[in-house]
């Protein structure tokens, strides 16, 4: 299994709920798995998206069909440690809040 950054969404509210450190300058090693509590999410295509404390630059991926999608290496090049955000949304109208990790 690979590592895996855990969120579980309910209506707007993201939240991280794994406890894996993540460490700055990881490449294509990374996923983000994604529960959906609530049916607004359902047979919609979702998007995570990514940004790191450092960056106004923000990565966006579509979700698999189980949920997951790779965390882009850029939100987590970090010298010197920092904070990256997640947030999803569906269409042009269901979004959340960012969850901050720290790496």
């Amino acid at each position: 299994m690979s590592a895996q950054l855990q969120f579980s969404v309910s209506n707007q509210s993201i939240t991280r709920t794994d406890e894996f450190r993540v460490v700055a300058e990881s490449i294509d090693y990374l996923y983000a798995q994604f529960t959906f509590l609530t049916e607004e999410w359902s047979g919609k295509t979702i998007t995570a998206q990514f940004r790191s404390d450092k960056s106004d630059k923000t990565h966006e991926y579509i979700l698999d069909d189980e949920n997951k999608c790779l965390v882009p290496w850029e939100s987590l090049n970090l010298q010197g440690g920092g904070y990256i955000y997640v947030s999803v949304f569906a269409g042009a109208l269901i979004t959340t809040n960012r969850a901050k990790s720290v790496c």
